[in-house]
């Protein structure tokens, strides 16, 4: 722990927290959170009045505390409320029962692995996307009758449903927006959605006047493998004539499964990312991933909540 301290006495505190999570990524979360706690103890409990061997040091200009917009100040710490995280573990293990175990085998999809080498967004090509989202979700798609609508223009703009499902006949039926089709990424994501309502609802597994139905459809993408696609779709950003804008996750209103890219953002589906991120991360804590192959393929801020989540659940354990 010598060079953490070395690190964080002479360089600037990003860079040994980024140095922390590469070892975050080569020795696994357990090995991390469990040096680093022994040090920051060490650290902590030798300080001394004279600053000699032993003593806490921090960097110039920090006080005890990390400062607010530290990244460094919340790491380990669970990025979601106690109710949601009480309704992701509760909602995460009732799938596991209701799927069987054999899901935490099976592990969550890279894009490279459902996604065509040449994407040309065509009725046939997202038919085909249908296909594969359904074998990675267990989901019979010969049962499946795949339609497109497209949304006006001037509708866009305001709330609207971009893929939807239905029973007709005894067989499910699911409907995607065309004008969502350009992106492979999103047009997964609402796919896998409609496909969770299928094994949701389709397969009679839950009331539909259930109170959280929406909500845990989105989560059981997540379960069921889709997870990296729907953490991603949660938020979308566009190009305004000022250059990239965003907003803030908690100024954003619950826009369901809703967005059209006229704007400087969109938001989809009915969990946040943080929440979605919460979700992968206690997945792969039961699964005892340290660092698995597809936390590259998030977005850099479900990513961020990924880890912050992994750290959250060792500290819990310790």
């Amino acid at each position: 722990m010598d060079r953490l301290r070395d690190w964080w006495d002479g360089e600037k505190p990003q860079d040994a927290v980024g140095k922390v999570r590469r070892w975050w990524d080569q020795d696994g979360p357990q090995d991390t959170v469990d040096h680093v706690r022994s040090w920051w103890k060490d650290a902590d409990g030798a300080k001394r009045p004279d600053g000699g061997p032993g003593a806490a040091r921090r960097p110039a200009g920090l006080g005890e505390e990390p400062p607010p917009w530290s990244r460094a100040r919340g790491f380990g710490s669970s990025p979601v409320t106690d109710e949601q995280s009480g309704w992701v573990e509760e909602s995460v293990d009732w799938c596991l029962r209701e799927f069987g175990d054999d899901v935490l085998r099976y592990g969550t999809a890279l894009p490279v692995d459902v996604l065509p080498r040449v994407y040309d967004a065509s009725p046939d090509q997202v038919r085909e996307l249908v296909g594969t989202i359904a074998d990675v979700m267990c989901v019979q798609s010969d049962d499946i009758e795949v339609e497109f609508f497209r949304t006006p223009p001037e509708a866009a703009r305001r709330k609207h449903a971009v893929g939807t499902y239905r029973q007709r006949g005894g067989q499910a039926v699911i409907s995607l927006d065309r004008a969502e089709a350009g992106d492979p990424h999103l047009i997964t994501a609402i796919i896998a959605h409609e496909l969770g309502h299928v094994r949701l609802l389709g397969e009679q597994r839950i009331d539909p006047a259930r109170a959280d139905m929406e909500r845990l459809t989105d989560l059981v993408t997540v379960v069921l493998g889709l997870g990296v696609f729907t953490a991603n779709g949660a938020m979308t950003f566009t190009k305004t004539v000022r250059g990239w804008s965003a907003l803030p996750l908690g100024d954003i209103t619950e826009r369901e499964l809703v967005g059209s890219g006229h704007g400087p953002y969109s938001r989809y589906g009915y969990l946040d990312e943080n929440v979605l991120a919460y979700t992968l991360a206690y997945l792969s804590f039961r699964r005892a991933e340290h660092a698995p192959a597809w936390r590259s393929s998030l977005d850099p801020g479900p990513r961020a909540v990924f880890d912050q989540s992994m750290a959250h659940f060792y500290n819990r354990r310790a």
